[in-house]
């Protein structure tokens, strides 16, 4: 599995629960949808990275990968300290270049 290089970056910052290193990697009006919430532009979504991983403490690891143009469907396995962990969710990715416009976690 190939993952785009700003894909391996987001998931490296994720895991570091680095919010300002994930930031950068989005577009200036990204926007992240997650546990019924919206998170938009980088302060926004540094904070949510910081606070998510603050709170669940747990590692992303990719699976598959589905990839048609600038559309990115990532399966991954969270395990972390949170109910029913680990699970398997999809982060589906809108890329624009090499940023993030839109990530929603399923």
């Amino acid at each position: 599995m190939k993952l785009p290089q700003t894909l391996v970056n987001y998931f490296e910052a994720l895991n570091a629960a680095d919010g300002a290193a994930a930031a950068v990697l989005f577009t200036e009006n990204a926007v992240v949808h997650d546990e019924d919430a919206e998170h938009r532009g980088h302060a926004a979504i540094g904070a949510w990275v910081a606070e998510t991983a603050g709170k669940y403490q747990f590692r992303v690891t990719p699976l598959d990968l589905r990839q048609s143009g600038e559309h990115v469907m990532a399966g991954c396995r969270l395990k972390g300290s949170f109910p029913g962990s680990p699970v398997t969710l999809d982060f589906d990715f809108i890329l624009s270049g090499n940023k993030i416009s839109r990530l929603s976690i399923q």
